[in-house]
């Protein structure tokens, strides 16, 4: 079952907005922490080039972030000469987007399972995740934990917690 057909069902299960809140939240961080090294690189070859206003390195820093990175043509011109970079960038947004949507779909799909496994109360509802917990796996994917009303948390695996067997 996708989150969609289900999707009339979901306000009163989880928050919505915070859901979308924390997703977009872990996205960015991921993103930056992912592009510094080559924005630090760029900013590097233009103030080589001189092409930084600024009297020292804070204001050239300023002029970077606030003028040259704020541009729209800057921007696409910044993913065009990285494009590696970009790729990455992408395929970036696109696991943890496909991750979030796979564990709202266990979630919904399991709902009852686990207000009986876990001591959830049936008005339960999931206020927030906390996403990219550990090491990523299998595409991506990694440890997840579901944040809900009352201070009840569950940690979500995306994957088998069987032993695996040593090759």
């Amino acid at each position: 079952m996708r989150l969609q057909k289900k999707r009339g069902n979901l306000c009163g299960v989880m928050d919505i907005n915070k859901i979308k809140e924390n997703v977009i939240n872990s996205v960015l961080s991921e993103l930056k922490s992912i592009s510094i090294r080559t924005l630090i690189q760029d900013l590097h070859e233009l103030r080589e080039n001189g092409e930084l206003n600024g009297n020292d390195s804070v204001e050239r820093f300023n002029y970077y972030s606030h003028e040259i990175l704020a541009s729209k043509k800057k921007k696409f011109e910044f993913l065009r000469d990285y494009p590696i970079l970009s790729r990455v960038l992408f395929e970036t947004i696109i696991v943890h987007v496909d991750s979030v949507v796979e564990l709202l779909d266990c979630f919904v799909r399991d709902r009852e399972y686990l207000i009986q496994a876990f001591g959830l109360e049936d008005d339960s509802k999931l206020l927030s995740l906390s996403l990219q917990l550990g090491d990523s796996h299998n595409n991506g994917k990694a440890v997840m934990c579901l944040n809900f009303n009352k201070g009840k948390k569950i940690m979500y695996k995306p994957k088998s917690l069987s032993i695996d067997p040593w090759a």
